[in-house]
């Protein structure tokens, strides 16, 4: 089968500067997609949602922090945080309240690690975790790790009730 051949008008026409409607796109894109990732620590684009996996059930959001929503209360949570934090070797530097929950900071040799957690119902916290090497380098393996932790620990103390 021989295929037509194409005039040098119909080549020029093809391959053009990009139309008006493809750079829209792109910008639009760019706004959207890629700015908000800046804009904050945890931005609340899911990588998941862009088509990569989470894994392990931790979603991380673009700008590295794991976050994820426990089914134990507030208080559990709260009071268990010490021990995980102890158990990692990972040593607490700062404890306050913020609005509709607590904020632990703590850290490493090498990484400073902020543990934000939010009464969402009587019996279901959501637990944010965000461990960073540096202003641009996040370690979202040891924030995965940290809420891993939060997990076994808490089913381990449920279990011995």
């Amino acid at each position: 089968m021989k295929l037509p051949e194409l005039s040098k008008s119909f080549w020029d026409e093809r391959h053009k500067c990009p139309s008006k409607s493809y750079l829209d796109v792109s910008f639009k894109f760019l706004i959207f997609f890629l700015l908000p990732s800046f804009a904050s620590g945890c931005a609340t684009v899911a990588v998941s949602a862009l088509g990569a996996g989470a894994g392990i059930g931790v979603p991380y959001v673009i700008s590295d922090c794991a976050d994820r929503t426990l089914n134990f209360s507030y208080e559990e949570v709260c009071k268990i945080t010490p021990h995980v934090l102890k158990k990692m070797d990972i040593k607490i530097v700062d404890d306050k309240e913020i609005e509709n929950g607590k904020r632990v900071k703590a850290s490493t040799k090498n990484l400073d690690i902020t543990i934000d957690t939010q009464r969402v119902t009587q019996r279901a916290t959501r637990i944010t975790v965000n461990a960073k090497k540096s202003a641009f380098v996040k370690d979202k393996a040891t924030a995965e790790e940290i809420i891993n932790q939060f997990e076994a620990m808490l089913a381990k103390n449920k279990k011995s009730m």
